[in-house]
């Protein structure tokens, strides 16, 4: 049993942790997508949606998605 309140301490200690660290990592986040600079750095962007679209595995898609978003936003309402 000994074993099993180690990890419990463990756990409690690593969500401590992430209370105290996630607010910052947050803003930092924010402030790093405030100074982004689309004009300077859209190859970077360019590439990460190439990446979505060269996925092999991914069904084709025959629509934008936009009927399959709703259904869902409808569903998350219900």
């Amino acid at each position: 049993m000994p074993h099993a309140m180690s990890e419990t301490n463990d756990n409690r200690e690593y969500v401590e942790r992430w209370k105290r660290v996630g607010p910052q990592l947050r803003k930092i986040e924010h402030e790093e997508l405030r100074a982004f600079r689309f004009d300077e750095q859209w190859e970077l962007v360019d590439g990460l949606l190439q990446f979505a679209f060269d996925q092999p595995d991914l069904p084709e898609r025959t629509t934008t998605g936009l009927v399959d978003q709703q259904q869902w936003f409808a569903r998350a309402r219900e």
